[in-house]
């Protein structure tokens, strides 16, 4: 009997070990999960929605190291083919509005409920253990023990699907003479030099600008919020990640990306302020206006005092021609200065990962018969809005079409 032995209780292991086990009931599946339940990450996926894909797989939203692979991994699983095999596995899609795909019931945690009572129904092994080490005990034919904390396994196929990377994960997979092209948290708030503690809970829609050497590299439209320390919202998961690609597409910037990176940061710069076309409301509604009663028109109170008290402005001061220069700064262009990133429990994505030359077009290790690894562990990573989920779980069905060809 064959067995498929999944690393990882996430999506990529939900759906794909599902797909094999209902195409060929002889194959033996197990999945190994260190969690007690299976996709934790995934039921917190899209604000508890679930977003399973974009309205289009736009390449450019992905690291330009993944783009070769991506392109032949989308026309091979287009997304229709894509929502046909979700369907299979028992999840029907919807969209909503612009924003992309989510299933039905629009509930990530559903969504994990209904795809574990499937594993079980199936038969499909869950061992509640952690992998500590790998064993190459046949290469032809391939045999792998998994070492894992409680016990051992021995398995024909080996699937890493751990998502987000840790040293552990390293550890073993140096072993096998697999290495990393670095891993770094991305998709995660970002934490400012700036003292903005007073601005908790603070929120509003804004253009967002990351500049680098006081040039603009990236420009985004969306929600900030404003954290005890920090920045989140859209915009700024997306700059985490612009940032941290930065750092690999010039290695000589920080030639050892998996090592926290604070005090590497004083290039970058965040400006957050409202569209240009509010620049018009100061001469129309705000002259003849104290400032404070001005800016809080647009802002909550703690805002407007942090800005008031950040350049030196009296909040009682009129508004007139003289001062709206200083007011447009403050409404139109702040500034924020990048501390550091926040930790994994924070961030929706590896940047970083396996390097892609080492991975067939099935995902299979060049090197190794019978591993594969998909999803995060990759150096592929995208912007927010359903990327990151539509790879993970198309690359993982890619490797299970593969396995079922063996």
């Amino acid at each position: 009997m064959k067995r498929v032995t999944f690393i990882g209780g996430g999506s990529a292991a939900l759906i794909s070990s599902i797909l094999i086990k209902q195409r060929d009931p002889s194959i033996d599946v197990f999945i190994i999960e260190k969690d007690k339940k299976l996709g934790r990450k995934l039921a917190m996926t899209g604000g508890g929605k679930c977003n399973m894909a974009p309205m289009d797989d736009d390449i450019l939203a992905y690291n330009l190291e993944s783009h070769d692979l991506l392109k032949d991994l989308y026309h091979d699983i287009n997304l229709d083919s894509y929502f046909t095999y979700l369907s299979e596995v028992g999840i029907e899609t919807k969209t909503i509005k612009d924003y992309g795909y989510y299933p039905t019931h629009e509930s990530a945690p559903q969504l994990v409920k209904n795809l574990t009572h499937r594993v079980r129904k199936l038969g499909i092994h869950v061992i509640n253990d952690e992998l500590v080490d790998i064993e190459i005990v046949n290469h032809n034919p391939s045999l792998y023990k998994l070492i894992c904390k409680d016990s051992t396994y021995e398995s024909e196929y080996v699937v890493f699907a751990t998502g987000g990377m840790n040293d552990k994960m390293v550890a073993i997979l140096e072993k096998l003479d697999i290495y990393l092209d670095g891993f770094h948290n991305g998709l995660c708030p970002i934490k400012l030099k700036e003292n903005v503690s007073n601005l908790f809970g603070c929120r509003f829609m804004a253009n967002v600008t990351l500049k680098e050497n006081g040039k603009p590299y990236k420009k985004y439209f969306g929600e900030v919020q404003f954290k005890k320390d920090g920045l989140s919202g859209i915009p700024i998961l997306n700059l985490s990640s612009d940032i941290l690609r930065r750092f690999y597409n010039d290695s000589s910037l920080y030639p050892q990306i998996e090592k926290p990176i604070s005090g590497c940061l004083d290039d970058f710069e965040i400006i957050v302020g409202l569209p240009e076309k509010y620049f018009n409301d100061i001469s129309k509604k705000g002259y003849g206006v104290q400032s404070k009663d001005f800016l809080m028109k647009y802002f909550k109170e703690e805002y407007v005092d942090y800005l008031l008290c950040k350049h030196n402005v009296n909040p009682q001061e009129i508004v007139t021609s003289k001062n709206e220069l200083v007011l447009s700064q403050m409404m139109l262009k702040e500034s924020f200065h990048v501390d550091s990133f926040y930790g994994q429990e924070f961030s929706q994505v590896t940047v970083g990962g396996i390097p892609l030359i080492n991975i067939t077009k099935d995902f299979e290790n060049k090197h190794i018969q019978n591993t594969y690894f998909v999803g995060e562990m990759l150096n592929v990573d995208g912007y927010c809005g359903g990327y990151n989920l539509r790879f993970t779980i198309t690359s993982s069905i890619k490797c299970a079409l593969s396995i079922l060809k063996r």
